[in-house]
C-alpha cells in the first residue's frame, strides 16, 4: 500500500481485503478515490473475476492498465451491452427513446400534429435528456440558456408559427 495514502484510504483498503460486505465510499472529488479503488483490487482475493465500474470510457482506458490481470475496467453502459449480446437479445439503441416515452405520457398530446413537429419534438426530448443528465435548474436563466443551446434550439429547420395551445395544455414534470 502506497506511503502517501491518508488513514481514510487505508481503511478503504482494509475493508475490500477483509469484508465480503458492499462498500458504500463517499467523497468529494479529486481526493483520491480511483487511486485507493485501484490499490483496493489488487488486495481482492480473487481480481480476475471482479469488474472494475467507471465513469466513461477514457476512464476506462485510464485505468485498466493499472488494474490486476485480467479485471476489466467498464461502463455500466458498456456492462449492459455486453450481457445483451452475450444473452442474444437486441441492443438496438433508439435515438427517439424519451420521445417516445414523453409521448407515452402524452406530454405531446394535441400539440405536435404538423409533419415540422417531429424535429421539435426529438428537440424537446433532447432538452428533457440534458436537463436530467447536467441537473440543470428551471428558474436559473443561464441553465435554460444552456439548455436550448444544446438541444439545438432554434432548429435549423424553420418551424411555422405555432398555433394557439389547446385548451387541455399541460406540462409534463420530471422527478
Amino acid at each position: 500500500m502506497p506511503l502517501q495514502f491518508t488513514a481514510q484510504q487505508r481503511r478503504v483498503v482494509q475493508m475490500v481485503r477483509d469484508t465480503a460486505e458492499h462498500l458504500l465510499i463517499r467523497a468529494t472529488a479529486g481526493s483520491g478515490k480511483t487511486t485507493t479503488l485501484t490499490e483496493a483490487a489488487w488486495h481482492l482475493p480473487t481480481p480476475s473475476s471482479a469488474l472494475y465500474f467507471v465513469y466513461n470510457k477514457h476512464a476506462a482506458q485510464g485505468v485498466e492498465q493499472r488494474l490486476p490481470p485480467g479485471m476489466q475496467a467498464r461502463t455500466l453502459h458498456a456492462y449492459g451491452l455486453g450481457l445483451l449480446a452475450r444473452t442474444g437479445r437486441s441492443s438496438e439503441l433508439k435515438d427517439d427513446k424519451t420521445a417516445d416515452l414523453l409521448d407515452g405520457l402524452g406530454c405531446f398530446e394535441g400539440i405536435l400534429a404538423r409533419p415540422i413537429d417531429r424535429a421539435l419534438r426529438l428537440m424537446l426530448a433532447r432538452a428533457w435528456d440534458l436537463y436530467r443528465e447536467m441537473q440543470l435548474c428551471a428558474s436559473n436563466s443561464d441553465d435554460l440558456a444552456l439548455l436550448l443551446t444544446l438541444a439545438g434550439w432554434p432548429p435549423p429547420l424553420p418551424l411555422a408559427p405555432l398555433s394557439p395551445r389547446p385548451p387541455d395544455w399541460r406540462f409534463c414534470v420530471g422527478p
